[in-house]
C-alpha cells in the first residue's frame, strides 16, 4: 500500500511539472506572436520615415518620392511574407547532399 502512495505522489509531482512546462510554452509563443507583430509594426515605421526622409532630402522631387515608396513597399513586403520566401528559397534549393562514391583501387597502382 505504501507503495501505491509513493507512486501517486511522484506522478502528482510529475503532472505539477508537465503543467509547469505547459505554462511555458504558452508564454514563450504568446512572446514569440508579440515579437513578429512589434517587427512587423517597426517595420511598417521604417518604410513610411523612409519615404519621408527621402522626401525631405530631395526637396518634394516626385520621382525620388516614388522610388523610395516603392524601396519601402519592397522591404515591408519581405517582412511581411518571410515564411514565404523561406518556404520558395528551399523547394529552389536541393535539400540532400550530393551522393559520393569511393572505389578502393584493386591490385598495383589500381589496375
Amino acid at each position: 500500500m505504501s507503495t501505491l502512495i509513493t507512486i501517486a505522489a511522484e506522478a502528482s509531482v510529475h503532472a505539477t511539472s508537465v503543467q509547469a512546462a505547459g505554462g511555458i510554452l504558452d508564454w514563450a509563443t504568446n512572446f514569440n506572436t508579440s515579437a513578429q507583430t512589434l517587427i512587423k509594426g517597426i517595420a511598417v515605421t521604417i518604410g513610411v520615415v523612409f519615404v519621408i526622409v527621402r522626401g525631405i532630402a530631395s526637396r518634394g522631387s516626385m520621382a525620388a518620392i516614388v522610388v523610395a515608396a516603392i524601396a519601402a513597399a519592397l522591404f515591408v513586403a519581405v517582412v511581411f511574407n518571410i515564411p514565404a520566401l523561406k518556404d520558395t528559397v528551399q523547394n529552389d534549393l536541393p535539400g540532400a547532399s550530393a551522393v559520393v562514391q569511393t572505389v578502393t583501387p584493386t591490385g598495383l597502382l589500381g589496375i
